[in-house]
């Protein structure tokens, strides 16, 4: 039997079919729950996996840089 063909999916995002089973993954910026099942948005800027330079704001699957007052923005740096 392949699990992820019932309906509906076993998994919030990505069903793999594996011998007697299934194991589900998730999208860039989430990490699987502990239910195996479920996904949960990855905190890059508590975790520090990001690339900004002064401030980092969290956001759903991802992440976006700001500076402080009196620096501009280009890219991912201030200046």
């Amino acid at each position: 039997v392949n699990e992820c063909e019932l309906t509906p999916s076993p998994c919030q995002f990505s069903c793999h079919n594996t011998e007697g089973s299934f194991t589900c993954s998730c999208p860039a910026g989430f990490i699987l729950n502990v239910d195996g099942v479920t996904c949960r948005d990855l905190d890059e800027c508590a975790t520090g996996n990001h690339l900004c330079q002064q401030k980092c704001i969290n956001t759903e699957g991802s992440y976006t840089c700001a500076c402080r007052d009196g620096y501009t923005q280009h890219g991912d740096a201030c200046h």
